[in-house]
């Protein structure tokens, strides 16, 4: 019981240590940005479609279990998915919220998960050589709390790393439907 103490302190030093060193780095506002293209071989439409229907959304998003419009219909801006994603085992329940719409070329939206404002925007567009797309997109992340803040470029690589599975399942996908 004598070296708990010691322990506890030494481990307090490092962690204040470990922080600042953070801070110093690149932690402090919390904000985590991303910029990205992904081509895909598939026409523009297919990708599009990919994107935003719910169903389709299940088979290429990590962790998404259930995905379904509020209210029922056709996507549109303004409307929301109600979705639960499972994150290292636990399910949690999001509001996606449309925040832009257009036709096969853009789709951006908002969410929270866990406190955590993200907003994502993708643009697709076609390319005219060998039948495939791009998407140029861009996500951002509002971490909250000082601790969050501290550790953003852990959590922000974590996020990307989630991101950049999941286009690689939905190139598979979309590439796979045609």
């Amino acid at each position: 019981m004598d070296i708990v103490k010691p322990l506890g302190l030494i481990l307090s030093v490092l962690l204040a240590l470990a922080a600042g060193v953070l801070t110093i780095g690149g932690g402090g506002d919390g904000l985590w940005e991303h910029d990205g293209v992904v081509q895909v071989a598939a026409p523009r439409e297919a990708v599009f479609e990919w994107l935003t229907d719910p169903d389709r959304r299940q088979e290429w998003v990590v962790g998404l279990v259930d995905s379904r419009v509020d209210p029922p219909g056709r996507l549109k801006k303004g409307s929301r998915l109600l979705e639960t994603i499972e994150v290292d085992g636990e399910r949690r329940e999001r509001i996606v919220e449309i925040t832009d719409l257009e036709a096969g070329s853009v789709f951006a939206y908002r969410t929270s998960e866990d406190g955590v404002e993200i907003a994502m925007r993708c643009k697709v567009a076609a390319q005219f050589t060998g039948g495939r797309s791009r998407i140029d997109y861009t996500c951002r992340a509002q971490f909250p709390g000082w601790l969050a803040k501290v550790i953003e470029p852990i959590l922000g690589h974590q996020r990307r790393s989630r991101m950049e599975e999941s286009f690689a399942r939905l190139k598979a996908k979309a590439a796979g439907s045609i």
